[in-house]
């Protein structure tokens, strides 16, 4: 590989310039990731179907797509995160070479779908960071387009490993407050409703109170904000720090941040038909008391948690 001087700018060659025009890249566009995949396709030159599915999307749901894909001349077709196997076969037997971006897995047992690994088994790349590699997009041309690479690729990293993923690659609070602002720039894009919920998150966590180690939030706000708060705890260095999150007035309580056993402990205690969940890698625990007349309390919660009986 050529050494770049510091004086010079590494910009893709005209191999890979011409590598991209022969690409169709169809990509969702439902989270700031994959906002930030299609901004690059943009100024990269790359053709793109933007996907108006939401989570969840699928290659085969999407409207007419082996048909519209069929009748271009694009030889490369590359499908962010919308899985769909059957399909993929379908349309490479009208000649296409189709090739996933992604890193999720999808289904279970004989239906499981992996993504998350190569077929070396190692472990995959964010969607982003993959796109940004098969597209050959240089750290100048981000420069050249207004974007700084380093925050570009920890919207790919914080999506796939969350702010842990940060911190393992090296990225200083301050480079990890840039990443969440970008972040919230592009969920603001998606969906401008998320802009006016920033203040109240503010307001929420100013009036946070400390009980036993954990920092209780108590949001009377009627639309969630518990992802609103989750981004500021970031930023104010605390994600690491136990959480109970009121949420909604009441309707969702969200306790995060725990060890496995605790959850399992409030799973074990806190049911009587409530529907409870867990997420955050098994690390996280959620009630939901909507339309109920016999709402879980925090001050259960922490029974719970103190292994007391009710």
């Amino acid at each position: 590989m050529k050494e770049i001087k510091s004086n010079e700018q590494n910009f893709p060659s005209l191999e890979v310039q011409e590598k991209r025009k022969k690409v169709l890249l169809l990509c969702v566009d439902n989270d700031p990731e994959s906002r930030m995949i299609l901004q690059l396709a943009e100024k990269a030159g790359i053709h793109f179907i933007r996907s108006t599915q939401p989570l969840g999307a699928r290659l085969d749901q999407e409207s007419e797509i082996a048909r519209r894909i069929g009748i271009t001349d694009f030889p490369e077709v590359w499908t962010v995160e919308m899985p769909g196997p059957e399909l993929e076969r379908e349309l490479q037997k009208l000649g296409k070479n189709i090739s996933p971006i992604d890193h999720h897995s999808y289904g279970k047992g004989e239906d499981l779908l992996d993504r998350t690994k190569d077929k070396s088994g190692v472990r995959r790349t964010s969607s982003l960071e993959q796109f940004i590699e098969r597209a050959g997009i240089t750290d100048d041309e981000m420069r050249s387009w207004g974007f700084d690479p380093k925050t570009t690729r920890g919207l790919g990293i914080f999506d796939d490993r969350y702010v842990q993923g940060l911190r393992d690659e090296g990225y200083s609070q301050e480079e990890i407050n840039r990443v969440v602002d970008s972040n919230v720039t592009l969920r603001i894009q998606l969906d401008p409703a998320f802009k006016a919920k920033m203040p109240v998150a503010e307001k929420v966590w100013s009036e946070s109170a400390d009980q036993s180690g954990f920092l209780v939030l108590r949001s009377f706000y009627n639309q969630s904000i518990r992802a609103e708060l989750s981004l500021i705890s970031i930023k104010k260095g605390q994600d690491t720090k136990p959480l109970i999150i009121v949420d909604e007035n009441g309707d969702k309580i969200y306790v995060q941040n725990i060890d496995p056993g605790i959850v399992a402990r409030l799973q074990q205690k806190i049911h009587g038909g409530k529907k409870t969940f867990t997420f955050g890698a098994g690390r996280c625990w959620g009630v939901e008391n909507t339309g109920s007349d016999n709402s879980v309390t925090v001050e259960e919660i922490f029974i719970a948690i103190e292994n007391k009986n009710f």
